[in-house]
């Protein structure tokens, strides 16, 4: 049996960790092996069942970032993205407001859901005992980004 963890053919290490960002900036955004197991589990427990939902209208727009990479997007500094326990997607043809209502009955498990500014959703996963569960939209307040319940 081997120790190479699969990932499904939508969602590659690649994929999970692929950044115009990073990219234009020379950033390196390579995960440590622990990240790499965080982002397998999230790809098992969230990635495969949004796909089941949603097919090829899924668009999986950001995984993991490198401490450097999430500076340089202004991510929060205890972003689940650094320890890839999160990503950040869109559906085709679908508000993100639409998405989040739909997937608080359709998901079994989560730690945070987030609606951001009505543009994309943020989803992350920790494991099933530590699983908040927690639905929050994000808004803009002059500069400022306020979240509150969903």
């Amino acid at each position: 049996m081997s120790n190479v963890l699969q990932f499904p053919p939508f969602a590659t290490l690649p994929i999970l960790c692929r950044s115009n960002t990073a990219t234009r900036l020379g950033l390196r955004n390579i995960p440590p092996s622990a990240v790499v197991a965080n982002l397998h589990t999230l790809a098992e427990k969230v990635i495969l069942p949004l796909h089941e939902i949603y097919l090829e209208n899924l668009n999986i727009t950001s995984g993991y970032r490198s401490h450097d990479l999430n500076r340089a997007v202004g991510g929060s500094v205890h972003s689940q993205h650094i320890t890839g326990h999160a990503l950040d997607f869109t559906v085709s043809g679908k508000l993100p407001s639409v998405v989040v209502s739909e997937l608080i009955e359709l998901l079994p498990s989560f730690d945070q859901m987030i609606c951001e500014f009505e543009s994309w959703i943020h989803i992350s996963y920790v494991s099933e005992k530590r699983n908040r569960k927690q639905v929050l939209k994000a808004i803009k307040q002059g500069k400022k980004t306020v979240f509150m319940p969903f």
